[in-house]
């Protein structure tokens, strides 16, 4: 089984049986509810806290796993990560593309101290190069999205490329 992500919008959250809704459709379709990945943006935590807070828990407390798409791109306080029950940080392409270890003054470093520490999963987005795969696998990133892996892919051909990745 492979998980499946998708993006919940700042507007999503102000329907009041939001969760009802995700868990009816995984249900329908017979989705193991460990194999869908809710995907929150900061800023919509910055619009409605309470709304947020509120759906998150009903859909973890239903087995989903939900992660924080973007971190880093907000302006949103790290002190709502202790109100959002998460399990993923989905960590914004600018955060590896600014890097600077040389400097002493790395924020992907403490990003992922910080994260393991709170005891979530990392997933860093936008790689594209050997170099910054390495430099995620020194500092203990879970996972990674960018073109190193594949461009975005037509249905077909993302079932054409799993089933070769998966055969091999």
């Amino acid at each position: 089984m492979i998980p499946i992500s998708a993006n919940a919008s700042r507007r999503d959250f102000d329907l009041p049986d939001l969760a009802d809704r995700i868990i009816a459709l995984a249900d329908k379709y017979n989705i193991d509810h460990s194999f869908f990945h809710l995907e929150v943006t900061e800023s919509s935590y910055a619009q409605s806290p309470e709304n947020v807070v509120k759906h998150i828990r009903a859909l973890r407390e239903a087995g989903f796993k939900v992660e924080l798409d973007d971190f880093g791109s907000g302006f949103t306080s790290l002190s709502f990560l202790n109100d959002m029950d998460l399990d993923t940080l989905k960590l914004d392409i600018s955060i590896l593309h600014k890097d600077a270890p040389e400097s002493g003054r790395s924020v992907l470093t403490f990003v992922m101290q910080m994260a393991k520490m709170m005891g979530l999963t990392t997933v860093q987005e936008g790689v594209e190069t050997e170099e910054q795969l390495n430099r995620l696998k020194d500092l203990g990133c879970d996972r990674i999205q960018g073109y190193l892996c594949s461009k975005p892919l037509p249905i077909a051909d993302f079932e054409a490329f799993m089933n070769k990745t998966l055969n091999n």
